[in-house]
């Protein structure tokens, strides 16, 4: 009986104290040690997961670093033309200048293509998350196509004339026969794919035939000129790799030395063909109404 007290009271006074050993505290001798913190070369999950939903659409489509940027400085470069040209022309107008109201068609063709920019700048570059948005994106940035087609042939018709409004109505009937053929195509679905069993024909018959009415009507006015001619080619070679583009959405793959897996494919360099054709179309807008005074 006084063998076993200094015992008891040792284990006691370690019970007190806290310095019982691993095993009655009951953990063991290998869990008692210090967990090594992450080194910082390693990145965390939650970073890899964040990078990789940049790098895709809210429906799990890829999307490069490079997707969206030109229409970006698309849209800032016309958005803010067509500010700059409406008040200038409003001012000049206000004060009877003779020539004021013929640049009221470059403020439409910068508008349309305003439109056009600013639309694929949202679909490309805002981050959703929500799918049934960002398809509501992409049904806007296919509709408005029409708008910059439509409106680059007003630049080179006299204001208010006849012809000029023509034209304006023209591309309203051509947005809304659009507006038909995409709501048409993605009725019921939700997704940046195209649904099967539904077809884009209907929707690029209808681009064909409004793309041929303005080319037309400006190769008129500008008696088929070698300018024309120029801007009509880029747009015709960028069109006819409309397809393929559309067809390397789903993997993005690299076709030339330029390309770059997860950065830019295809489709940047669809637009920036289309980008020179509409320099060449503004340039040659111009030289038109500078030539008009």
């Amino acid at each position: 009986m006084t063998a076993s007290t200094p015992r008891t009271t040792r284990r006691a006074q370690q019970a007190r104290t806290g310095s019982a050993s691993p095993a009655a505290r009951g953990r063991s001798p290998a869990s008692s040690k210090p967990t090594p913190s992450r080194s910082r070369s390693q990145p965390s999950k939650s970073t890899s997961s964040k990078t990789t939903k940049k790098l895709q659409y809210a429906d799990g489509k890829p999307k490069p670093k490079f997707r969206g940027y030109l229409h970006g400085l698309g849209s800032v470069i016309f958005g803010g033309a067509a500010l700059y040209l409406t008040l200038q022309t409003g001012r000049d107008s206000a004060l009877g200048s003779q020539h004021a109201q013929n640049w009221w068609g470059l403020v439409a063709l910068c508008f349309g293509k305003f439109m056009n920019y600013f639309s694929s700048a949202v679909l490309h570059l805002y981050p959703f998350k929500d799918t049934f948005w960002v398809t509501e994106a992409l049904k806007a940035d296919l509709v408005c196509i029409t708008l910059s087609v439509g409106f680059s042939a007003m630049a080179f018709e006299p204001v208010w004339s006849p012809e000029s409004l023509s034209v304006f109505w023209w591309t309203i009937f051509f947005m809304l026969a659009n507006l038909a053929c995409v709501y048409w195509t993605f009725a019921g679905h939700i997704g940046l794919r195209t649904p099967q069993g539904r077809s884009e024909v209907p929707r690029n018959i209808c681009l064909v035939i409004q793309f041929l009415y303005v080319a037309t009507k400006i190769g008129k006015s500008q008696d088929y000129s070698f300018l024309w001619m120029s801007a009509i080619l880029f747009y015709v070679f960028a069109f006819a790799f409309a397809g393929p583009v559309t067809a390397a959405h789903d993997k993005e793959p690299v076709y030339f030395f330029w390309h770059k897996i997860q950065r830019n494919g295809l489709h940047e360099d669809f637009h920036n063909v289309l980008a020179i054709a509409d320099a060449l179309m503004v340039v040659m807008a111009y030289q038109h109404i500078k030539s008009m005074e």
